[in-house]
């Protein structure tokens, strides 16, 4: 779990003229026995700020793939090539625009609560973000990432497929330069998936998968804080709630469960 300190000055979220405004509304919550709120909002913050960076990542590596594309000699292959990487952008764009929407939501949120602070007193601190808003928007997010990872597990089966028909053509080409020389046909030897462009080009879309395949743990994190927030906003005096590891810890066993289930659907058909 991310345990880190979010940098309130970070200009992904403050705009400059509200920085020293937004450290004081953090500071105002503490001081008036809110910590579990301005915990769960500052590390909210800071893994939709850690996802932001590692899209980032996965896009920089996409269009290092483009690089690598564009230096092969073969017209046809290299067609099918660009093809497959820019469905992978796209896929990864749609889920980089819905994460900024998501950071955007919280953002202005949490400024206007402070601004509404300033006006109305501490009851503003209760409800802090919409809660509900915010966790349907992570969701979203979560399917885009998903939908990113199964755009990649097809185009990394099609790369691979690629470089088999490749490897069977070079060999058919050679036993055709032995039969023209008299000399006999050999067995093609397999292939070395080690070696080539291609398989250069299939070890960064799997890097790109394993990336965006691992954001789903911080996406629970995020999700936890919101609803332990929505839990210390409902709270009512003493009453006890779930911690957000708790929280986490139950998410965690549904969505493994979830997974599970969806395998076992694949592997009947």
């Amino acid at each position: 779990m991310y345990m880190g300190v979010v940098k309130l000055e970070s200009n992904l979220f403050v705009p400059l003229g509200e920085q020293e405004h937004l450290k004081e509304f953090f500071d105002t919550m503490r001081e008036n026995s809110r910590e579990g709120t301005a915990e769960d909002v500052e590390q909210l913050i800071a893994c939709v700020e850690e996802l932001q960076e590692d899209l980032s990542d996965a896009m920089e590596e996409i269009q290092f793939l483009k690089q690598q594309i564009k230096d092969m000699q073969d017209a046809t292959m290299k067609a099918k090539l660009q093809k497959v990487q820019e469905e992978m952008m796209d896929s990864v764009k749609m889920a980089c625009q819905r994460l900024d929407r998501v950071k955007k939501d919280i953002a202005g949120q949490v400024r206007n609560a402070a601004a509404v602070c300033k006006k109305k007193g501490i009851q503003a601190l209760d409800n802090i973000l919409d809660a509900a808003h915010i966790y349907d928007g992570l969701s979203s997010v979560e399917q885009h990432l998903n939908n990113a990872v199964t755009v990649m597990e097809r185009k990394i089966e099609k790369v691979d497929r690629m470089a088999d028909e490749l490897h069977e053509m070079k060999g058919h080409m050679k036993n055709i330069g032995n039969v023209a020389a008299g000399r006999p046909v050999a067995i093609p030897a397999e292939r070395d998936r080690s070696k080539g462009i291609l398989a250069k080009i299939e070890n960064s879309m799997r890097y790109c998968k394993k990336l965006i395949a691992g954001m789903g743990q911080k996406l629970l994190v995020a999700k936890a804080h919101v609803v332990h927030l929505q839990k210390e906003a409902e709270r009512k005096g003493e009453e006890k709630i779930a911690s957000v590891q708790e929280i986490l810890k139950e998410m965690r066993e549904s969505s493994n469960m979830a997974l599970t289930a969806q395998n076992r659907a694949l592997e009947s058909r």
